[in-house]
């Protein structure tokens, strides 16, 4: 999975979007009001941009394996790659494909809400929840 897909996947499972530490907030600096998230992302290009002023476009930071390992590397993938013919790999994408469209199918019906319980530990015996204290 890829990481917008997990950051997706754990955003639903623990409802995220309400938790107030990942709000912004605004903050004023002198008259001017500033958004917390706002000025995170600004703050980031920033250092985006010095950082490709700095390394000339990043084509001079530092590789993690020299030139010679790079092409050997690649070679070997290239040949690993060519042994899976072209249909194969199509046919495994669409079974994938499919069947990820068959569990979202099935596990969302049409006019059907999520329930959500309360964990078993606040729920009495008679089945009404009990009051947090």
């Amino acid at each position: 999975m890829s990481d917008p897909g997990v950051l997706a996947a754990l955003w639903d499972r623990y409802d995220l979007g309400r938790r107030p530490w990942l709000r912004g907030r605004v903050i004023h600096v002198g008259k001017v009001p500033l958004h917390t998230t706002s000025l995170a992302g600004g703050v980031m290009f920033i250092l985006l941009g010095v950082l490709f002023l700095v390394f000339d476009g990043t084509s001079a930071l530092p590789s993690l394996m020299g030139a010679d390992a790079e092409f050997a590397w690649e070679e070997r993938l290239f040949r690993w790659a060519g042994a899976v013919p072209d249909r194969t790999l199509l046919l495994g994408l669409a079974a994938v494909a499919a069947a990820a469209a068959l569990a979202v199918l099935l596990r969302t019906r049409p006019g059907q809400k999520e329930e959500r319980h309360p964990p078993a530990e606040h729920v009495r015996a008679d089945g009404t929840a009990k009051e947090h204290r």
